[in-house]
């Protein structure tokens, strides 16, 4: 639409017919082409703003002249369309306000083109196993949310951060989250605006964070009452502000005769202004969490699961698909039932569980009940968090009555303490549900790093079945493939693998995989892993085959690619021809593009050889670690003129098939 003159103004009109002005040559026909043009410029050089009035007559335009005004007042003033907002969906999550069909509505759907399942897929037909699909509604389904508050052009904005960014999207007409959800969202935002409640502002500083504003919102419905608990991280010691003393009233007794039917409870978390806690949500004090409505009783959440009743507070987590997830605790129930047989029992005839990364208990005590209808149970249930203990012993009272012989723990420790423990104190069953790195010690963007450790205490252990329950497809089947390879006491088999769409409208799935300890035989893979020698795959007319892990990771200072490749290549195409044989270096930073969807593997740097003779080969293996030790020198030298010392390097040298010989894609 054109912008109007504005009325009261003298005008100046100038003419401009189709000619050339300041180099081009046309005619101006939108605000867009005049701000876009070199016109814009000149007129803003002689000290005025424009607007154009747009005549069909004699197909000519007409320039109108204001020296009244600037040209941000002049298209703020005008009726020309603003800028189409920005919503959640540039944060990644790809609904665009509900505008596009859910693409995924088959089985063959998911495998085929889903960023995720797809690579499942694949890796699963390498295992010769088939994984399953499940998927429930896809809009409406969240149940929990944890939205950011901060500043935008209309005032107070509740939402997303846009990725890779610090600025706040607004949440409205998201289509995944709750109406119930959405409801509290706007009424807390309306109150927000109207009691001037500053909010934060996330872009400042780290040394700039005394400021007491409103920082995030917690929502959490209730399924069975249609409740809202509302959770406040407010950033700020719990002093006595008037205006969050204001907002709280208003929000409990605004309506009292709509308070009962929406809000469950009120909660404020008192986030420490420290800049030690860099931009973490939440302080780590467990009183910095205070109930403020109702001042009596509790305000934790409760839930029916599969039968069973669950209690959730504002710090604990909870899954923000509770109809996804009651499906995967049928399944780990039946999965359970099934493994029963094949599981021995100790001297007491008890099975033993140890659930890991367990929250509030909720899979712990779910499995628990459902195997001591037949049996007695021991059940060790682990999380980092302190704050789970007294809601996981609520849980236990409800799941199991005093006079039910049912032995319950609950320990507040790390995955890698329980793990460690497993050796003297044992268990049958292994529960995990851990966050997106998996066992991993933590994920550095696409790179996970550690988790040998953790699936080597596994394989080492006593436990017979491992339930697995992942968010994160990479790391699950970098956890697989060690516990698949584990050679101690014997590696374990995927018994099955089932896919969920948890959070549809995402590139993400949840992950449900059974493992059973294998007694005899190795998984049935394509890439059959049988000895581990020279010798040995020398008889059985195998190609030979071993990989020196380097140790060294790849960076532009030292540069250890090109250090073993040598200039294009030359030190491995020489031992190539002078050893016949093929040489490759692969692993992460290697810049070798392997599997399905070519992205580098996960392994550590190694450099591979295969050759078809053995005397050949084990000339390769002579002249490769020679160029090792001689890489391993210069990295010593590098770090000393530096003034850092070098970690002792050792040649790492595995012969025969790499374990677990499947690439593991990163995405």
């Amino acid at each position: 639409m054109a912008v109007k003159p504005l009325a009261g103004s003298r005008a100046v009109v100038y003419d401009v017919r189709p000619h050339i002005i300041d180099g081009q040559l046309g005619r101006l026909s939108s605000v867009e082409e005049l701000q876009a043009s070199s016109v814009k410029r000149a007129i803003l050089a002689a000290g005025a703003a424009a607007a154009f009035a747009f005549s069909n007559r004699r197909r000519k335009s007409r320039l109108h002249l204001h020296s009244a005004i600037s040209w941000q007042d002049l298209v703020r003033r005008s009726d020309v369309p603003e800028k189409p907002r920005e919503f959640c969906a540039s944060w990644g999550c790809g609904c665009a306000g509900g505008r596009k069909p859910y693409p995924y509505t088959k089985e063959e759907d998911y495998f085929r083109s889903h960023p995720a399942a797809a690579v499942l897929a694949t890796w699963c037909h390498g295992l010769e196993l088939r994984p399953s699909m499940w998927a429930g509604e896809p809009r409406g389904y969240r149940t929990r949310g944890k939205l950011a508050v901060g500043g935008g052009r209309s005032g107070i904005v509740i939402g997303l951060f846009k990725r890779g960014t610090w600025k706040v999207l607004p949440v409205a007409g998201c289509v995944v989250n709750h109406p119930r959800l959405m409801m509290a969202v706007q009424r807390v935002q309306q109150l927000l605006k109207r009691l001037d409640i500053r909010p934060f502002d996330h872009d400042a500083s780290l040394e700039d964070l005394e400021t007491a504003a409103v920082r995030y919102l917690e929502l959490t419905l209730e399924r069975g009452s249609g409740l809202v608990q509302l959770a406040i991280v407010w950033n700020g010691g719990e002093q006595v502000n008037p205006r969050v003393e204001a907002l709280l009233q208003e929000l409990w007794a605004s309506d009292a005769s709509d308070r009962h039917s929406f809000w469950h409870s009120i909660w404020v978390h008192w986030r420490d202004p420290d800049p030690a806690l860099l931009r973490a949500i939440h302080s780590k004090r467990a009183e910095a969490w205070q109930q403020v409505r109702p001042l009596r009783g509790s305000g934790h959440v409760v839930e029916c699961l599969d039968g069973l009743h669950f209690s959730f507070g504002p710090a604990s987590f909870q899954q923000v698909n509770l109809q996804v997830f009651e499906k995967i605790l049928q399944d780990m129930k039946l999965a359970l039932m099934e493994l029963l047989g094949d599981i021995g029992r100790n001297d007491d005839g008890r099975l033993r569980i140890l659930e890991l990364c367990s929250g509030v208990g909720v899979i712990g005590l779910s499995l628990a009940h459902a195997a001591s209808q037949d049996l007695k149970v021991s059940l060790l249930s682990t999380d980092v968090n302190p704050n789970c203990a007294d809601l996981f012993h609520e849980n236990a009272k409800r799941t199991f009555p005093e006079e039910q012989d049912c032995d319950v723990k609950f320990s507040a420790c790390t995955a890698a303490e329980a793990l460690a423990a497993l050796a003297s104190d044992g268990a049958d069953v292994l529960v995990i549900d851990p966050p997106r790195r998996g066992l991993a010690d933590r994920r550095l963007r696409q790179r996970l790093e550690g988790g040998e450790d953790q699936a080597a205490a596994i394989c080492n252990s006593g436990v017979q079945a491992v339930i697995y329950m992942s968010c994160g497809h990479d790391s699950f089947m970098a956890d697989a493939e060690r516990l698949m390879s584990g050679t101690n006491a014997g590696a374990f088999q995927l018994k099955s693998l089932s896919c969920y769409d948890m959070f549809p409208y995402t590139p993400h799935l949840e992950i449900l995989g059974i493992f059973r300890r294998n007694q005899g035989t190795r998984p049935a893979i394509r890439r059959d892993v049988r000895a581990n020698t020279v010798q040995a795959q020398a008889d059985q007319g195998q190609k030979l085959q071993c990989q020196f892990i380097i140790g060294i990771e790849q960076d532009r200072a030292f540069n250890v690619k090109q250090r073993l490749l040598g200039t294009r290549g030359h030190h491995v195409k020489l031992i190539a021809q002078r050893a016949d044989c093929k040489l490759r270096l692969r692993g992460w930073g290697s810049g070798f593009k392997e599997g399905p969807r070519r992205r580098e593997s996960m392994d550590p740097l190694m450099l591979c050889i295969s050759s078809k003779n053995e005397s050949k080969h084990r000339e390769a293996v002579e002249l490769v670690q020679g160029l090792v030790e001689d890489v391993y020198q210069q990295y010593r030298s590098f770090k000393d003129a530096r003034g850092e010392v070098a970690p002792e390097l050792k040649v790492q040298i595995n012969h025969g098939p790499r374990p677990g010989s499947r690439t593991r894609w990163t995405t």
